[in-house]
């Protein structure tokens, strides 16, 4: 894949309104999830916070947390798309909270 056309094919993806919508349902479903593993109160805000790095041209998925002003990554994915990237927070998320409610493997 050339340079372009991962460029052409993740630079709009806010221009997008579907896939402006899947990311906040998939952020909804993170947040869900990080209180179930990591503790909700509150003083605890979970959030999803997608960046770009220009170099590789990857888009990197933080699963962040702020307690009383600080925040701090408590997962990260990489992908060429942000979709990708989020989904895969998501998708270890639901595994890690099926092992908390016993029904993992």
């Amino acid at each position: 894949m050339t340079d372009k056309e991962t460029t052409d094919m993740t630079a709009n993806y806010l221009d997008d309104p579907e896939k402006v919508k899947a990311l906040k349902d998939l952020k909804t479903l993170s947040n869900s999830n990080a209180r179930i593993i990591y503790g909700s109160d509150r003083t605890r805000f979970y959030d999803i916070v997608i960046v770009l790095n220009e170099v590789t041209r990857l888009y990197t998925t933080h699963l962040v947390v702020a307690i009383d002003g600080t925040t701090k990554s408590l997962r990260k994915e990489e992908a060429v798309c942000p979709l990708k990237a989020t989904r895969a927070i998501v998708d270890k998320l639901q595994k890690d909270t099926s092992l908390v409610f016993g029904e993992g493997t």
